[in-house]
């Protein structure tokens, strides 16, 4: 049966694959008018994608596509992606969560995200929670099994701290080999986080109750603790005994952050989304044989206590991952004019002009933060204070060049030398090394750009200005130079109101290495004018720019909801001129071209996954499915491109892109049952990866309008720029944009 079963998935998986496969119908071509005048010396300022920086105006971003059924090797992979904390992770963590089989939900109770298997673990994280545990792990607070055991047998001698954490250690052992995949798993990622930590650590070989968790371990600890005791309270004799004996103080913030006042608590329990589901995934086994050792002599006492210990923990972690949540880090950078930088022809350096970065922390919805402040000081009777935002002062701050001005970027990885257009210099009386700056109390810091030396000079010699684009980035550290001791938790200088040696101190400040470590803030691209001697060939930059979407309402047979194509094809050719050295029938040189592909292909909503469906009504109503297709390219290469210029000033562009191999990428597919009245598979997801080639039908340019001049650089020189978008054939929207030069007889 289990083959059988399994074959049927296969079947459905090519059967979906057949549907995929088609294209959706597009609209007919449409011919823009062009847009053929830019600025080429404009500077660009941006921030890096982080959705968890961005959750308080965004929310949660869609899960991303990885993994399928619950199993060692995908804790291990998981893991081994979200400590990687340079990378936007928190649709992994989404993800992570859900093969978890937990519930993600919103301000309302809302489901935003289900368990991938079923109904999982059957309990739920606030959405806050997800984006305030990973930007609290990636910022380096850590907690302990000896902090929670700490607090949740404060009040039991029956069953002290010390025991606590030995029960707690010795269920997480026992769970990682549980034969409920579910308890597995979630104990396995718990490991494996510790496994890829920064002080690397193996809880199943360890008896160390002192070693740190990160915040997103100690979530995953702490909540499924949470659901094993109210399991325990809730069957048929204990559940009684303890709502007597229960404590209003149990209760969690609803964490209604976009709602206005007033704020309400909100009873723990209702993080239960199921509770048959929460009864047959127990991870704590022998932590509650050892409550429940206690039922015949203390009664419900043990359980109550422990239960608003539990409580307690609870309403501090999750005061420190609402702020967390709601805390965005900004920054912003200018550079003074004009523009473009100039690089020098000779070997001296070239103009500066000075860079202005501003750093600091904004707290989202102050007054609904300090009216949750004060319902959670009542329900708990500790003393929460309110996070305070402004500039990040006396903070470690790191400016490097990136892109094209970056090491590997200008030249190393092709000549080996750094053949570097630009430098960073420290103004008098900094330090001297850009990674090594420090912010005043504005939380400002300043840098130099200079334009590099010429080597070999090109003075005295005829010349053709060449566009370029140099990328510069900060990046901040979120602990104060100034504050050596640091004793609250900071959060990029909001002090979330805990202190670690205060009355709940579940959280603290991991070692100085891993706390100073800094995050990208931002990012600013200058225009940089360089000089390369001159030939009849084109020097210079064309890029090409392809999108589509498309979100269409699928009602087959087989299949209804909704299908979503989102295509993206960036291609930039960096041209290569043939020098005059060289000898005369040398051929064109191919330009050095990137090709970046992220293309996705996305169906929701019910479909016929039941077939092996004895019950016809069941049959019928179908099961909860999502198939998604994704195809990324990321490649570098050599490839021509023809430019040709006719004598009335129209430009035409010709991609050659018979380098198949700029557009082979990895292509991904996944297949997953979230709801379903008869499960074909205890599983119910499959997937798969290969290898394929994106679309390298490139729509060239033709007779498009171009500013156009003319300068005296010792000889004639032609520069050319300007920008074109147009619909094409198949309904994508490109865009060219080009800054190109040469030079000889115009």
């Amino acid at each position: 049966m289990k083959i059988l079963i399994s074959a049927l998935l296969v079947f459905i998986l090519v059967q979906s694959t057949i549907i995929f496969a088609q294209k959706p119908s597009r609209t007919a071509p449409k011919i823009t008018s062009p847009v053929s005048k830019f600025d080429p010396d404009k500077t660009d300022e941006s921030k890096p994608e982080d959705s968890a920086n961005d959750f308080a105006a965004s929310g949660l971003p869609a899960p991303e596509d990885f993994g399928g059924a619950p199993n060692d090797a995908l804790a291990a992979a998981l893991a081994k992606r979200l400590t990687d904390y340079d990378e936007d992770n928190l649709p992994l963590l989404i993800t992570t969560l859900q093969r978890a089989g937990f519930f993600i939900i919103n301000e309302n109770q809302k489901v935003l995200y289900q368990p991938t298997t079923g109904s999982g673990m059957g309990i739920a994280f606030y959405d806050f929670e997800v984006a305030g545990m990973l930007k609290l792990s990636r910022r380096g607070f850590v907690s302990s099994v000896e902090q929670l055991s700490t607090q949740i047998g404060k009040d039991t001698p029956e069953i002290p701290p010390s025991q606590v954490a030995s029960l707690m250690m010795r269920d997480l052992r026992t769970s990682a080999n549980s034969s409920n995949k579910l308890v597995r798993f979630w104990a396995r990622l718990i490991v494996e986080l510790g496994k890829n930590s920064q002080q690397s650590v193996d809880l199943l070989s360890t008896n160390s109750a002192t070693v740190p968790l990160s915040v997103i371990q100690t979530s995953l600890w702490e909540r499924r603790l949470i659901g094993d005791v109210i399991a325990f309270a809730q069957n048929a004799s204990a559940k009684n005994r303890f709502d007597q004996k229960r404590d209003d103080r149990l209760n969690l913030v609803k964490a209604n952050y976009f709602s206005p006042p007033p704020c309400q608590t909100n009873d723990i329990e209702s993080l239960v989304m199921d509770a048959s589901s929460l009864g047959i995934t127990t991870a704590h086994g022998q932590f509650l044989e050892k409550i429940a050792e206690t039922l015949s002599t203390k009664g419900s006492e043990t359980l109550g206590k422990i239960g608003f210990r539990l409580g307690l923990v609870n309403i501090a972690l999750s005061w420190a991952k609402l702020v967390a949540a709601m805390m965005t880090l900004k920054g912003e950078m200018k550079i003074e004019d004009p523009m473009p930088l100039e690089r020098t022809k000779n070997s001296v350096e070239g103009q500066s002009r000075e860079m202005t970065a501003r750093v600091w922390a904004e707290v989202g919805n102050l007054q609904f933060l300090n009216c949750v402040r004060l319902a959670l000081n009542t329900a708990s009777g500790l003393d929460f204070s309110m996070p305070s935002d402004g500039p990040l002062a006396g903070r470690d701050i790191a400016w490097e060049l990136t892109d094209d001005a970056s090491f590997s970027g200008q030249g190393s990885s092709k000549t080996g030398k750094f053949d570097n257009f630009v430098n960073l210099k420290a103004p008098e009386g900094a330090k001297r090394n850009p990674l090594e700056q420090i912010t005043d109390d504005n939380g400002e810091s300043k840098m130099n750009l200079v334009g590099a030396p010429k080597i070999p000079a090109v003075i005295n010699k005829p010349v053709v200005p060449v566009r370029k684009k140099a990328g510069i980035k900060i990046a901040v550290a979120f602990k104060s130079s100034r504050d050596t001791a640091q004793n609250f938790i900071d959060i990029g200088g909001a002090a979330l109101g805990i202190a670690t040696g205060g009355p709940i101190a579940i959280l603290g400040i991991i070692p100085e290495l891993g706390f100073r470590m800094k995050w990208d803030i931002r990012k600013l691209t200058v225009p940089v004018k360089d000089w390369e001697l001159c030939t009849e060939d084109w020097a210079g930059t064309i890029e090409y720019k392809r999108t589509f979407s498309q979100s269409t309402v699928v009602k087959t047979v087989s299949r209804k909801g909704t299908r979503t194509v989102n295509e993206l094809t960036e291609i930039t050719w960096n041209l290569n001129p043939r020098r005059r050295d060289m000898p005369f029938d040398t051929p064109p040189i191919p330009a050095d071209v990137t090709v970046r592909v992220k293309n996705s292909d996305i169906f929701e909503g019910t479909g016929e996954a039941d077939v092996c469906c004895s019950d016809q009504a069941s049959k019928d109503s179908g099961a909860r499915i999502r198939e998604a297709i994704t195809l990324n390219v990321d490649k570098s290469g050599k490839s021509p491109i023809k430019v040709d210029l006719s004598d009335n000033f129209l430009l035409s562009l010709s991609p050659d892109l018979s380098n198949y191999e700029l557009f082979k990428g990895t292509k991904r597919r996944s297949f997953t049952v979230s709801e379903s009245a008869c499960p074909v598979d205890e599983d119910q997801t499959a997937e798969s990866t290969t290898e394929e080639f994106a679309n390298m039908i490139i729509t060239p340019l033709s007779r498009t309008k171009t500013m156009r001049r003319l300068l005296k650089t010792g000889e004639s020189v032609e520069e050319i720029w300007g920008t074109e978008s147009f619909d094409d054939p198949l309904g994508g929207k490109i865009v060219y944009k080009w800054t190109i030069s040469r030079c000889g007889d115009l």
